[in-house]
Formats: C-alpha cells, sequence, structure tokens
C-alpha cells in the first residue's frame, strides 16, 4: 500500500522542477519519520536520507531509496506485532495454567478477561500455536489429571473436581481419545506397576 500511494505522488509532481520534486521528497520522509516515531530512537535510515539526497541524481533512485525505506519500515512494524501477539497468547496461556480447576473456564471467560472479543482472541491463539483454546484447556487438564493418577490415590471424582472436569461421561471420552486407552485401563496398569515397583510412592 505505501508504494502505491508513494508511486501516486510521484505522478503528481512530475512536472515540477528537480529542485521541487527533492523538496517533496523531503517533506514526505519527514512525515514518515513523525509518524513512526518509534524510527525516531534509532533513526539511522532517516539521517542516510537527509545526508545522501542530494546525491541521488535520478527519480530511480529516488523511488529505489523510497522502496528500501518501506521495507525496512514493514518488517520492523510486523516484527513489533508478532512480538505483541506472542506476549498475549504467552498470558493467555499463564491464565489457563492458573485457572484450569476453574469449571467455567472456556473461551468467552478469557477473551473477558483479556477484553478481546472472542473471535479474535481464538482465531489469534489458534495462529500462534496451532491449537484451539478449548483444546489447550484440555492438554493442561489432562496433563495434570496423569499427574494425580500417577502420583497420588485421589479418587477419579477428587481428581476431577481438582482439574475443572464437571462432566464425567464427557471426560472418560476425551481421555481415551487424549491417551489411546480407557481410563479403567490406565488405572489398572498404574496399579500393576505400583505393585512391581516398590519404590514408586505417592503424594
Amino acid at each position: 500500500k505505501a508504494k502505491k500511494y508513494y508511486e501516486e505522488i510521484m505522478e503528481s509532481v512530475m512536472g515540477y522542477t528537480y529542485e521541487n520534486i527533492l523538496s517533496s521528497v523531503m517533506h514526505l520522509m519527514f512525515r514518515l519519520k513523525v509518524t513512526f516515531p518509534g524510527f525516531a530512537e534509532n533513526d539511522r535510515m532517516f539521517q542516510d536520507f537527509f545526508s545522501n539526497i542530494e546525491k541521488l541524481e535520478t527519480m530511480e533512485e529516488i523511488n529505489l531509496t523510497f522502496i528500501a525505506i518501506f521495507s525496512e519500515i514493514a518488517a520492523v512494524l510486523d516484527t513489533t506485532k508478532q512480538n505483541k501477539r506472542q506476549i498475549i497468547v504467552n498470558s493467555i496461556k499463564k491464565m489457563i495454567d492458573k485457572q484450569y480447576p476453574n469449571p467455567n473456564l472456556n473461551l468467552s471467560l478469557l477473551a473477558e478477561e483479556f477484553q478481546m472479543s472472542h473471535v479474535y482472541l481464538g482465531r489469534l491463539f489458534k495462529e500462534s500455536t496451532g491449537h484451539s483454546v478449548t483444546d489447550y484447556i484440555t492438554e493442561v487438564r489432562m496433563e495434570r489429571v496423569k499427574q494425580l493418577l500417577d502420583e497420588t490415590n485421589l479418587s477419579t471424582k477428587e481428581i476431577l473436581d481438582q482439574c475443572g472436569w464437571e462432566d464425567a461421561n464427557y471426560f472418560y471420552i476425551l481421555f481415551k481419545k487424549h491417551f489411546g486407552i480407557p481410563l479403567s485401563h490406565y488405572k489398572l496398569k498404574m496399579n500393576e506397576k505400583k505393585q512391581e515397583d516398590p519404590n514408586v510412592t505417592n503424594e
């Protein structure tokens, strides 16, 4: 878009004298510097431009210089955007890791907490992690379930209560899908392992 608008501006000044074109170009560069104040902290490209502007002898050189500047600005803005997105995603993960025992934890609750639309938050999370928010919540809960099964003698109900599961039937279905084995078989294997290995202790 920047390149397109730049071309339109340059077409409008093509009838000017070269000195007036340079003046317009310098004004345009100044506006860029004001529009993107973050670059002012390390404005090497702006300094280089203003130092070398009078050495540019053809419109092609001017155009190539601007295109390079647009590319650099776009790259920095894209990196900044990606960094901000990652910070948000990491914050969402931390909240899920902390709030997973809450049976009401879901996409809508997270969207309300982060003051975003649930559609945008869900898309942002999926694009950054490759997983939906719901899948990630399930992953966190299942790993905690496994830990409690392996390390404690808690009943299934107690484990479900600690991990935010209210629908036991749905949990059994997800457990088998997640671990590839029914919960009853998993518990049986764990009991056999504990009997065979006296070093396996519970909390």
